[in-house]
């Protein structure tokens, strides 16, 4: 809910350091309509910078968003998983688009037949990209001992 998302954003930013990163959850899901608006309420009202957006999560800092971004790009160029499109946004912030690449997904999926419940998730081979969230999250970990 909006308000909830209000007051995560609001401890969010006195507790973390300065070069922190925020992960706004279910950002651009509609079952969570509110949290789109909090969290560009935040960046607009409250000098959030975004770092990169995914299909469902916002990455932001209230620090300097840019050495998050160019490790992003680099890392997300030579893993050919994703794609990313850098978009410039309100105050001329600047926020990558991260997209799973599906044309190379497609040609990796299993050909066996889904569980049940759902599908299986399939082990990464040696050398494989992570997941997104797995990814960012290192990326982000490796940037704040970078800058620390």
């Amino acid at each position: 809910m909006y308000v909830n998302v209000r007051e995560d954003a609001a401890a969010a930013r006195r507790l973390l350091r300065k070069d922190g990163v925020v992960v706004f959850d279910d950002f651009r899901t509609e079952h969570t309509i509110g949290t789109a608006n909090a969290v560009w309420e935040t960046i607009v009202n409250d000098d959030l910078h975004p770092i990169c957006a995914s299909e469902r999560k916002m990455y932001a800092t209230w620090g300097d968003p840019e050495p998050y971004q160019r490790e992003l790009m680099e890392r997300l160029a030579e893993s050919g998983e994703f794609r990313a499109d850098l978009h410039t946004i309100v105050r001329e912030e600047r926020v990558i688009r991260v997209v799973t690449n599906k044309a190379k997904k497609a040609a990796a999926a299993p050909a066996a037949a889904p569980a049940k419940t759902g599908a299986t998730p399939v082990p990464a081979k040696a050398g494989a990209s992570v997941p997104i969230k797995q990814f960012l999250n290192k990326v982000a970990n490796k940037v704040q001992r970078l800058t620390a």
